[in-house]
């Protein structure tokens, strides 16, 4: 492919990587790099699972896993899809696209709660 090579609609592609260069790569697993991104997502207020909006009563610094507060752990949403001899926790208060079978909306009990959290009843 030339360095300009025109793309189906007409217009230039340009390499966003320079020619014998590559991006960092890190040592960390998928995993860990996921569960990093989930992290930065609730510092910056965000949800981890849909990205929205955290709820007014989640914890004020959610990142403290001890802090008091709503939680995706305390919600009936909260709800656990088992396949292959494993269970993995996930959210079903958005509909189907985030019940997949991927580790990706795996919702952790830790995470602030959403706008939809709706806490369990005893």
């Amino acid at each position: 492919m030339s360095a300009h090579q025109d793309n189906l609609f007409g217009g230039a592609v340009t390499p966003t990587v320079l020619a014998g260069t590559r991006p960092p790569v890190s040592d960390d697993s998928a995993g860990v790099r996921r569960t990093k991104r989930q992290i930065a997502d609730v510092a910056a207020g965000r949800h981890p699972l849909t990205g929205g909006g955290l709820n007014p009563k989640a914890p004020a610094d959610a990142r403290d896993k001890q802090a008091v507060g709503l939680r995706c752990g305390s919600c009936v949403h909260r709800i656990f899809q088992s396949g292959h001899g494993k269970t993995w926790p996930k959210c079903d208060a958005y509909g189907a696209a985030y019940l997949t079978h991927g580790a990706a909306t795996d919702v952790r009990a830790w995470w602030p709660a959403c706008g939809r959290h709706k806490p369990h009843t005893t």
